[in-house]
């Protein structure tokens, strides 16, 4: 019965993984880091906003909000960027992220039809997958399979696929209101280059002249499902060969101590 709730614990926990409830709550910040995980060919990120709202006090005026993705060859890089303060909107400090590969989702919420404008900088996202329709389970095994069976895309195909990428998400807003909205996206990872260590930031930027960064006082709400996985997990690429490295320590334990009990047994 013991070993029944020792395995059903287990895998409750393994499912549970990467996947994020994410709730924040008359938050403040320029900039929030919301995940770091590293992805493969073939990972996904679904991100599904089901309520953003900000300040009645932010409607019709300079605000501005978004998403980015930065790519970076370590999470001290994320740190960096994390506790980096500026009078300026992230979207616009070209000088802090010239070196680290960047996709930007700016929030056009101020138009008719709000939106998303993406924007992706750098050779390793130029080709970045993103649609706003969360593919079903039946469509990502057909990518994997694909992905697995290691086709090599042409030139040519990239420049179709590059005719094909979208630039901008739908936005709705709940209600009828004109700050509060809903949105999802995901993001796909098909080509070597665009594999790496993902940091994912919200930013706020209610203010982005050279205002004082405590006069910046504009409170968002933000709750939202995140979901990460790679092919067959949902585990960070640098975590992939744990489960076979645990296992096999433990598999070596159980003999040691296995036989240092037969040790024991026959020793006078």
């Amino acid at each position: 019965m013991l070993s029944f709730l020792f395995i059903v614990c287990c895998l409750f926990s393994f499912v549970n993984c990467r996947i994020h409830n994410l709730d924040i709550i008359d938050d403040n910040r320029q900039q929030i880091l919301l995940s770091t995980f590293g992805f493969l060919r073939g990972g996904t990120m679904n991100i599904n906003v089901t309520d953003f709202t900000f300040d009645k006090a932010g409607v019709g005026k300079d605000s501005l909000f978004g998403f980015s993705i930065a790519k970076a060859k370590n999470s001290g890089i994320a740190e960096s960027l994390q506790s980096h303060t500026s009078r300026s909107c992230f979207f616009y400090q070209t000088e802090q992220t010239n070196n680290i590969p960047h996709v930007y989702f700016m929030m056009d919420h101020k138009s008719e039809k709000p939106k998303i404008t993406i924007i992706r900088r750098s050779a390793d996202f130029e080709l970045l997958d993103i649609d706003y329709e969360i593919q079903s389970d039946t469509i990502q095994s057909n990518i994997n399979k694909t992905l697995k069976s290691n086709v090599t895309i042409t030139s040519r195909q990239n420049m179709e696929k590059n005719e094909t990428l979208i630039s901008e998400i739908p936005i709705k807003r709940i209600d009828g209101t004109l700050h509060r909205f809903r949105f999802q996206f995901q993001v796909i990872v098909k080509r070597k280059p665009e594999e790496g260590l993902y940091n994912f930031y919200f930013h706020n930027c209610f203010n982005k002249t050279d205002t004082q960064l405590n006069q910046r006082s504009l409170n968002i709400n933000l709750t939202a499902l995140l979901i990460e996985k790679n092919l067959d997990n949902y585990l960070s690429a640098g975590e992939i060969p744990l489960p076979v490295l645990y296992f096999t320590w433990a598999v070596i334990y159980f003999l040691s101590g296995f036989y240092w009990i037969f040790v024991l047994k026959t020793s006078k």
